[in-house]
C-alpha cells in the first residue's frame, strides 16, 4: 500500500523556507515539497493561494492544519510529540526566538535584502544597507555574550532556536556580514549535522553560502 504523506511545504529557495525544511529533516518527517519560489508565476497558482492566504512562502500543511510563519512552523515541528517545557524554560526560548526574528531577521537582514538585493522594488540605499549590517553585528554580539559561551546549542540540546540562528548566520554570510568568532564556531558545528546538510541542498540546491 502506498504510504500517505500528510505534510506539505510550499516554498523553496529562501532563508525562511529553509527553516521549515531543516526542521522536517531534523525530525525525520516524510513530506511533499511544492517548489514555489518568491516572485515567480508559481505564487499565483490557485492551489497555493488557497493555502497561503498572505501569498508568501513558506506555507505549511499538516492534514487540515495550516501555518504560514517560519518561526511558528519550526516551533510546531520541533516540539510536537514532546512533553511541554517547564514555564521558565519556554519563556527563555520565546525570548530568544522573538529577539532573533525581530532584531536579526526583520530589522537587520531583511533591510539588506530589500535595499541591496531588490533595489528595483524597494530602492537602492547604501546608507540603509550599511546601517542594517552594523545593527545586525551589534545585536548578534548581544546574543553571543548571553548564549555562545562555548555551548554547542543555544538551549543545551538542539532546538528551534538553533534552526532560527543558523538560518540567519547563513544569510549573513551570503550578504557578506562579518560575525564574531563565537558565532562562527557555533555555526560550523551546526552545519555538520546531517539534517542541516540535506535540508540545505533540498532548499537551495548548489548555492554557496558566500
Amino acid at each position: 500500500m502506498e504510504k500517505l504523506v500528510a505534510v506539505t511545504v510550499w516554498g523553496i529557495g529562501t532563508t525562511r523556507t529553509f527553516r521549515v525544511h531543516h526542521a522536517l529533516h531534523e525530525c525525520g518527517i516524510d513530506y511533499v515539497t511544492e517548489p514555489v519560489r518568491t516572485r515567480t508565476s508559481d505564487m499565483e497558482r490557485p492551489e497555493f493561494r488557497a493555502v497561503a492566504v498572505s501569498g508568501k512562502v513558506p506555507s505549511f500543511q499538516d492534514d487540515d492544519f495550516v501555518l504560514t510563519e517560519s518561526a511558528a512552523i519550526t516551533r510546531y515541528l520541533m516540539t510536537r510529540g514532546h512533553p511541554p517545557r517547564p514555564v521558565r524554560e519556554q519563556a527563555f526560548v520565546d525570548q530568544w526566538c522573538h529577539f532573533m526574528m525581530m532584531e536579526l531577521d526583520a530589522t537587520s537582514l531583511y533591510v539588506v535584502r530589500r535595499h541591496e538585493g531588490l533595489p528595483e522594488i524597494y530602492g537602492a540605499s547604501d546608507v540603509a544597507v550599511r546601517t542594517a549590517k552594523d545593527y545586525f553585528r551589534r545585536q548578534l554580539s548581544t546574543l553571543c555574550d548571553e548564549l555562545l559561551d562555548g555551548r554547542t546549542y543555544l538551549n543545551g540540546s538542539f532546538s528551534e532556536l538553533d534552526i532560527l540562528l543558523i538560518s540567519m548566520l547563513d544569510w549573513a554570510a551570503f550578504v557578506k556580514v562579518e560575525i564574531p568568532q563565537a558565532a562562527a564556531v557555533y555555526a560550523a558545528g551546526v552545519r555538520k549535522r546531517p539534517a542541516y546538510e540535506s535540508a540545505y541542498q533540498h532548499n537551495y540546491g548548489n548555492r554557496s553560502r558566500s
